[in-house]
C-alpha cells in the first residue's frame, strides 16, 4: 500500500511538472520569435542549435516544429519581404543542424531563396549544406527522394541568379546522374556538353523545366525566366 501511494505521488508530481514544462516551452518559444530585441539585428540574435536544445529542456524536435510553424506564418504575413529573409535563414541553419537529415527544409529554403526571394547567397548556402549531407552521409534514401533536385535548384541559381552557366552545365549534369533522377533529365545529358550560345541553352533547358515541373510555383519562375530569352 506504501508503494502504490509512494507511486502515485510521484506520478502527480511528474504530470504536473511535465505540463508546466510543455506550458514554459510553448511561451517561451513564442516570445523568442515574436518579441525580439528592438535594439539589435537579425543576425546578432538568432539563436544557435547548442543554445536551442538548451533552453528547449530536452524538447527540441517539438520546439524545432513549433519555430518551423512560426517561421512559414512569419513570411507569409510579410509577403517575402527581404527584411524577414535574415530571420527565415537563422531558422533553415538551425533546423539542418539540429537534424542534417532533414530533406525538406533544404529543399524549402531553395525554393524559398531562388524563386521568391530571389537571394543567390543564402539559397547556396542551404543548397550546398544539403549537397553536403547527400554526397557524404548518406541519409536515409526513404527521406531523400528526390536529391537531384537539390542539383537542379542550384543550376538555376547559377545560371539566372549569377549568369554563371558554366557551373550551371555541371550542376544539371549532376542532376542527370544522381539517382531517382527522371527520364526528361536523361535527355540533357548529351546537349549540355555541345557548344552553344547560352540563351539558346537557357530556352532548351527551361522549356524542358516547365514541361516537367509539378510545382507550380517553381513552373511560373521558369516560365517568367524563359520571356526573358525568347
Amino acid at each position: 500500500m506504501k508503494m502504490r501511494m509512494f507511486f502515485n505521488r510521484q506520478s502527480i508530481i511528474a504530470i504536473i511538472l511535465y505540463i508546466f514544462l510543455c506550458s514554459s516551452l510553448f511561451f517561451s518559444m513564442t516570445a523568442i520569435q515574436f518579441n525580439q530585441p528592438k535594439l539589435f539585428k537579425p543576425a546578432e540574435y538568432q539563436l544557435t542549435p547548442s543554445f536551442f536544445k538548451f533552453i528547449s529542456m530536452g524538447f527540441w524536435p517539438a520546439a524545432a516544429d513549433l519555430l518551423w510553424i512560426q517561421t512559414l506564418q512569419k513570411i507569409g504575413a510579410a509577403n517575402y519581404s527581404p527584411d524577414t529573409a535574415l530571420e527565415v535563414l537563422g531558422f533553415y541553419r538551425i533546423a539542418t543542424a539540429l537534424d542534417p537529415n532533414f530533406y525538406e527544409i533544404y529543399d524549402q529554403a531553395a525554393v524559398l531563396f531562388s524563386f521568391f526571394y530571389e537571394l543567390p547567397r543564402p539559397a547556396l548556402e542551404m543548397i550546398d549544406r544539403g549537397i553536403s549531407v547527400y554526397e557524404t552521409k548518406n541519409p536515409p534514401a526513404k527521406f531523400w527522394t528526390h536529391p537531384y533536385s537539390l542539383y537542379l535548384y542550384r543550376a538555376y541559381v547559377n545560371a539566372f541568379l549569377r549568369n554563371d552557366w558554366s557551373a550551371a552545365r555541371d550542376d544539371y549534369l549532376k542532376a542527370a546522374y544522381t539517382r531517382g533522377s527522371p527520364e526528361y533529365l536523361q535527355s540533357m545529358k548529351v546537349w549540355l556538353q555541345q557548344e552553344g550560345s547560352e540563351k539558346r541553352l537557357a530556352v532548351r533547358v527551361l522549356r524542358l523545366l516547365i514541361q516537367n515541373s509539378n510545382n507550380p510555383v517553381v513552373r511560373q519562375k521558369y516560365q517568367e525566366k524563359l520571356k526573358q530569352y525568347e
